[in-house]
């Protein structure tokens, strides 16, 4: 009989001790659930913000390429007014940076490299100035 009671304390000893874990791990689940919560709530956040970052950032670069634009092209024809060419600024997003692409357009046709045919010339005659 003595043997029962001990089995019965250590099976009410275990059973107190398995329900403080369980209710310990339910908290921590509470916890983790409240921050998981709080993490997804500051992303969405962060994801608005960036896109609204993003926004003003394209509006800028717009309004930035066709004011370089236009200037480097008013500089070009009054130092060389005989010059077929216009310069534009584009910016280009790659390998998410954004990047600028300086292009000279004669026509129809575009160039990005410059240090070809008659663009070297161009390039090499501003350089000197």
């Amino acid at each position: 009989m003595n043997g029962n009671k001990e089995t019965l304390k250590r099976m009410k000893d275990k059973l107190t001790s398995e329900l403080a874990k369980r209710e310990m791990l339910q908290d921590n689940l509470s916890i983790t659930k409240k921050a998981k919560k709080i993490t997804l709530e500051k992303l969405e956040d962060t994801q608005k913000a960036r896109s609204i970052v993003q926004l003003v950032a394209e509006e800028t670069q717009k309004k930035i390429e066709v004011h370089i634009s236009n200037l480097v092209t008013m500089a070009l024809k009054a130092v060389y007014p005989e010059n077929p060419y216009d310069f534009k600024l584009r910016f280009v997003l790659r390998r998410n940076k954004t990047e600028a692409d300086l292009v000279f357009v004669k026509g129809e046709n575009e160039t990005d490299d410059i240090l070809k045919e008659e663009g070297a010339v161009l390039l090499i005659s501003l350089h000197l100035l």
